[in-house]
């Protein structure tokens, strides 16, 4: 492969990987390859010197500083997103969580919790029918306290 086409044949790729940046979940890495890819590919049809195949610096500085710009943008946008969305699946997603007791047979103690049933341990006495909020998860036993003792904790703090 001379140095014309492999430089088509990155600026192609660079132009790919960008793409596909923007099209998957990943942190910049492969958007950081294209960038590469594309500035490389670049340099060596503007070295090159090949009939067919002129490549002007200028142009060759604005679009890569044009594919710079949006895959900083692309990369700024897919890390806040991130951040703003809560956890809504496993263990996690428990944690201050609310439910109510459904049953109480001598030590053991079940709840509801978002529509499910769970095993709990308390440090307070709990009845049939009291809202606990979840403190922590230990295997597959929720860690609870009573509601109004958990709203209490928090406005406290």
């Amino acid at each position: 492969m001379t140095a014309d086409w492999f430089g088509v044949t990155l600026l192609f790729l660079g132009l790919a990987l960008m793409v596909a940046e923007g099209l998957s979940p990943s942190f910049g890495l492969i958007g950081v390859g294209g960038f590469a890819a594309f500035v490389l590919g670049g340099l060596y049809l503007g070295g090159s010197g090949a009939p067919g195949f002129p490549m002007s610096w200028p142009v060759l500085i604005s679009f890569s500083i044009a594919g710079l710009a949006i895959l900083a943008g692309v990369i700024f946008i897919a890390s806040r997103v991130r951040r703003r969305h809560k956890i809504v699946t496993g263990k996690e997603q428990l944690i201050g969580a609310s439910g109510r007791v459904t049953s109480v047979d001598g030590d053991t103690i079940y709840a509801e919790v978002n529509g499910e049933r769970w095993k709990l341990l308390s440090e307070t006495g709990l009845t049939v029918g009291d809202r606990i909020q979840v403190r922590k998860v230990q295997g597959l036993t929720l860690m609870v306290e009573p509601f109004d003792a958990a709203r209490r904790t928090r406005s406290t703090n």
